[in-house]
Order: structure tokens, then C-alpha cells, then sequence
């Protein structure tokens, strides 16, 4: 995931109170052996964890978010593959409010553009 600050000003010029976001990287390793290597690669210097380990760290971190802060919790994730963009939504549907900002956010512009352009 990217580095998601930039996105809580987003949200911060919305009304969100700073003190009501938390922004968090979930860093999986890369698959990218040159990069990985790097001198000034600052990321998790190991191999793409599986869909497995994936899974079950993701699992990890909404839990002990929703276990800290509670059931009134909004996940805004960003900057996920599209396999990884559809399995965390479907998988987290029913027990927590959770968006995607390349499938959800691109959706409301393209939509309100319509909308605009047609009135």
C-alpha cells in the first residue's frame, strides 16, 4: 500500500477530524530482488508474502483495529492490486465499513463528471 498521508488531508479538508484518522502502511515484502537490495529501498527486505500469510495478517491488522477502536471504524484502502482490491472488500463486507479508493472513489468521479457534464 502507499504511503497514505497524503489521502488523510483528503479527508481532513472533508470535515474528518485529524485526530480521527490513523494512517497506516502494511508492508508485504516485494518480489523485486534488485529493489529489495537497494541501499535505499525502505521496505521489508523479504519475498511477497503468499496469498496465505497475506490473508492472515490482513486479518490481523482489522481485527486489532476494530478491537482498539472499536465497531465504528471506516477501513479506506489504497493502492491495492485488483485481486488483493476485491478479496479484502468481499472479505470484509459484512463486519466492518470498508472502501477502495481505485474501485469506489474512481467510480463516484467518473459518475459525478456524468452527472455534470449532463446538466
Amino acid at each position: 500500500m502507499g504511503i497514505p498521508v497524503g489521502k488523510c488531508m483528503m479527508f481532513a479538508a472533508a470535515g474528518v477530524p485529524p485526530a480521527k484518522l490513523l494512517p497506516i502502511t502494511v508492508d508485504v515484502g516485494t518480489e523485486n530482488a534488485e529493489l529489495r537490495e537497494s541501499k535505499s529501498y525502505v521496505g521489508i527486505r523479504r519475498s511477497r508474502a503468499s496469498q496465505e500469510e497475506y490473508d492472515s495478517l490482513m486479518d490481523e491488522v482489522i481485527y486489532s483495529l476494530r478491537a482498539r477502536y472499536g465497531e465504528r471504524i471506516m477501513i479506506h484502502w489504497e493502492d491495492l492490486g485488483g485481486f488483493n482490491a476485491f478479496n479484502l472488500l468481499t472479505r470484509y463486507k459484512d463486519r466492518i465499513c470498508t472502501t477502495n479508493d481505485d474501485i469506489h472513489s474512481t467510480a463516484v468521479v467518473s459518475v459525478s463528471g456524468i452527472i455534470a457534464s449532463l446538466q
